[in-house]
């Protein structure tokens, strides 16, 4: 059986690509900081998994956690939509970097 790892699983895209997947009898680790979104996705074929990915050791606990001998396929979509303190010439260095870090670090 194949297997993914999706990111941003709870909701939106990234819940509509882990649903197609585990519809296609993928196993698909679902990772996200949604504990709602998660509980609430469909239980077949997806392993929901409270990741906090502006975190290396929650990265590294979650990718433990789906206990997948290979991986076949990632998909980078987690992150926050919307920049945490309005527009970009308000933003402190501290807001841009707990913006940034779920978006680059999480997907390196």
């Amino acid at each position: 059986m194949r297997t993914a790892i999706v990111t941003g699983a709870a909701s939106g895209i990234g819940r509509a690509i882990a649903v197609h997947f585990a519809n296609e009898d993928w196993r698909v680790a679902a990772l996200d900081i949604d504990h709602d979104g998660l509980a609430s996705l469909p239980k077949v074929g997806i392993q929901p998994i409270w990741c906090d990915l502006s975190s290396e050791e929650s990265i590294r606990a979650a990718v433990a956690e789906a206990g997948f001998e290979q991986l076949d396929l990632l998909v980078n979509n987690g992150g926050p939509a919307d920049p945490v303190a309005g527009p970009l010439e308000e933003m402190s260095l501290n807001d841009w970097n707990s913006w940034i870090a779920p978006h680059l670090n999480g997907s390196f």
